[in-house]
């Protein structure tokens, strides 16, 4: 039986600790025997872990500081594997291979875009990155414009190692169960926008209420509700006060019934500075929902591939709310087929079957 050791910082609500969740739990299902490493045993992603998976906790505080643990873990199971995601993992599984002096593989997984570095210590990450990333083999990257911001980096030896696979987002019967949802109809036409994400300066919001401030112009009613929470929620609920648009907005919350939430509205919005991938735009494609969407760098391109399925903008309020509108008049059922086969190519049986080949191809 194939040995892996997947490594990640812990079970927080992530991306890439849900993304490892899944991947260990599609692998588990391949028959392998997955060895899930965290530095910090706490997050609500272990409640989605197969419990049949070993779980092991370095219990420490930092990720670099446990070079030695994950060494003579590494001496001890022997594994065919080494998978990591996040550069700080990334980095501490090169020199646990190295140091344990195994002839273990070392994959790498980046997943999200490199943006301009201000600390003292991220700019020290890139620099240990830049000499250390050479020495794995294989990265996965989630985006297009992830496997840039590498290269850019890191320089040519990445190069030929490098392979781009999305995001193993969600279960094809999430996609299925939709199949048979009817959105109710509603006498007093409001458009209904949502938008998912924490409440941070990268998802860049206030450019979503001055979107909302367009529609209130045009005396177009509407409603944006927004899942999530963040340390901006009083910055942003002052602004939408000052532009009045407070009547307009919801602030809901973390849910954790999201995709069951997001197929009563009309259109799914985001307005970041940057992303990762933008696992949430799968699954709004995959709910039916038009998305529309700003030009950052990161998943977004990558995923929206066609006009069928969404707009992308500018970073201009006039601009998307147009393109909101014209997505609502086109929606009809040969698109929201269009979009949910799209979600189908991030699912975690189509993105874990080409994680699988890539990573034991390797053997």
């Amino acid at each position: 039986m194939i040995k892996l050791l997947m490594f990640v910082p812990s079970f927080r609500g992530g991306g890439a600790e849900r993304v490892f969740v899944n991947l260990a739990n599609y692998f588990y299902k391949r028959g392998v025997e997955v060895h899930f490493v965290v530095t910090s045993d706490e997050g609500p992603n272990k409640i989605l872990l197969e419990k049949s998976i070993n779980v092991i906790s370095l219990n420490k505080k930092s990720v670099y500081l446990s070079v030695l643990d994950l060494t003579l873990l590494v001496r001890k199971i022997r594994p065919d594997i080494i998978f990591s995601t996040m550069m700080s993992c990334n980095i501490v599984s090169i020199l646990a291979r190295f140091f344990s002096m195994t002839s273990a593989k070392v994959i790498i997984r980046e997943a999200n875009i490199i943006p301009k570095r201000v600390s003292v210590i991220d700019r020290a990450k890139d620099l240990i990155s830049k000499y250390i990333y050479p020495f794995c083999d294989r990265i996965i990257l989630n985006s297009p414009d992830t496997f840039e911001d590498i290269k850019n980096l890191v320089g040519y030896k990445i190069i030929p190692k490098g392979v781009v696979i999305g995001n193993p987002v969600l279960p094809n019967e999430i996609i299925k169960s939709y199949d048979s949802f009817v959105k109710p109809k509603q006498n007093n036409k409001i458009i209904k926008i949502v938008s998912v994400g924490r409440l941070v300066k990268q998802k860049n919001y206030k450019l979503a209420f001055d979107v909302v401030k367009v529609f209130q112009d045009f005396n177009i009613p509407v409603i944006y509700d927004i899942y999530g929470e963040g340390p901006l929620q009083n910055d942003l609920v002052d602004y939408c006060s000052s532009i009045g648009i407070s009547s307009s907005v919801n602030f809901k919350g973390f849910s954790e019934n999201i995709k069951k939430i997001l197929p009563y509205y009309d259109v799914f919005l985001l307005t970041s500075l940057w992303e990762g991938f933008g696992n949430v735009i799968v699954e709004s494609l995959a709910a039916g929902l038009p998305v529309v969407l700003t030009d950052c760098p990161g998943g977004p391109r990558f995923i929206v591939e066609s006009d069928d399925i969404g707009s992308i903008c500018t970073f201009c309020p006039e601009e998307i709310f147009d393109m909101i509108n014209l997505q609502i008049q086109l929606d009809n059922p040969e698109r929201v087929l269009q979009r949910k086969l799209r979600a189908n190519d991030f699912t975690i049986e189509t993105s874990g079957e080409k994680y699988f080949n890539e990573i034991f191809g390797l053997l």
